[in-house]
C-alpha cells in the first residue's frame, strides 16, 4: 500500500523524537508496511492520551494485556487505515466515545515491544492529544482492569 496523503502530511508535520527515528518512519511510509497486517514484527501504533484542561490531569489505563502497565488508551494501525481513523476507531473501542481527532500527533516515538506472546519487536507510536472531561467514557474490565486519572506532573 502506498502511504496516504494524510500519512504523508503527518510525517511531514510532527515533532519526532530523533532524526534517525523520522527517517525509519519514512522508510515504511515509502514500503507501505505499516499495519501489523503487512509487518508483523514492526508496525505503527496510535495512542491518545485524554486530557482534562480543567483539572490538568491525564487518564491512564492499567492494560493487563500488555503486561501489567499504566499507559494511554490506543492500539495498533490496521492495514489500510489513516493514523486518526485507527486513533478514532480506538477511543470509541476502548472509552467507548467518539470525539474530534488532531490532524497531526503530537509526538511520535518508537519503543520495543518485550511481550514474549506476541512476534511484534517495534512499536513506532504516533501520540494524540483529546480533550475531555471524561464524562461519557464507557469502559470493560475486558479491555482494562483499572484506570485513573493522574495530575500532569504524576503521570511524567
Amino acid at each position: 500500500m502506498a502511504a496516504s496523503k494524510e500519512w504523508t502530511e503527518a510525517y511531514e508535520n510532527v515533532n519526532f523524537h530523533s532524526p534517525e527515528l523520522r527517517q525509519e518512519v519514512g522508510g515504511k511510509l515509502q514500503t507501505g508496511e505499516i499495519s501489523k497486517e503487512e509487518d508483523a514484527l514492526s508496525h505503527f501504533v496510535v495512542y491518545f492520551l485524554p486530557y482534562n484542561p480543567i483539572t490538568k490531569s491525564v487518564f491512564l489505563v492499567f492494560d493487563k494485556r500488555v503486561g501489567g502497565l499504566w499507559l494511554a488508551p490506543g492500539g495498533h494501525v490496521k492495514k489500510d487505515e489513516s493514523p486518526r481513523e485507527a486513533a478514532s476507531r480506538e477511543t470509541n473501542e476502548e472509552l467507548g466515545i467518539s470525539v474530534s481527532i488532531p490532524d497531526f500527533p503530537f509526538f511520535v516515538g518508537k519503543t520495543f515491544a518485550t511481550n514474549p506472546k506476541r512476534p511484534c519487536k517495534v512499536h513506532y507510536d504516533f501520540w494524540y492529544l483529546i480533550t475531555t472531561d471524561g464524562s461519557t467514557f464507557k469502559l470493560t474490565e475486558e479491555e482494562f482492569s483499572e484506570h485513573k486519572w493522574l495530575d500532569v506532573n504524576e503521570a511524567l
